[in-house]
């Protein structure tokens, strides 16, 4: 739920920092729209994307409500990667890297593609 700016004039919508806390003015600082997390002000984004590219954590975010499609089990809340040609570009990494979550109660392996996380089609827009 939002609120009007209370500055004089602005006419802007306040949010709440979903990663800080902080009440922000949408004008002044523009949202940036995390999945499964929601708003988050731009400096916290830089925890979930990196000049465009989304980081380790970011694709974790996309995934946190995943389940294990075998046995209905959680997944671990990291997110394992290695080198791979035709894997996800992460912020961080200079090669390519496949990404998956493994299941805590039978312990397998899912790519985010089976997990069905879209890829990112070109930069991701921080304002």
């Amino acid at each position: 739920m939002s609120r009007p700016c209370e500055k004089p004039g602005c006419g802007a919508d306040m949010y709440l920092c979903q990663e800080c806390g902080k009440d922000l003015c949408s004008k002044e600082t523009p949202p940036v729209w995390v999945v499964g997390k929601g708003n988050v002000c731009p400096i916290c984004s830089t925890k979930y994307v990196v000049n465009g590219v989304l980081t380790l954590l970011g694709y974790y975010y996309m995934t946190q409500n995943a389940r294990c499609g075998y046995c209905d089990g959680e997944l671990a809340a990291e997110v394992d990667h290695y080198n791979h040609d035709t894997g996800w570009e992460v912020a961080g990494f200079k090669e390519k890297q496949w990404l998956s979550r493994r299941c805590n109660k039978c312990r397998y392996d899912w790519s985010l593609n089976k997990l069905e996380c879209p890829r990112p089609r070109g930069r991701v827009v921080v304002p």
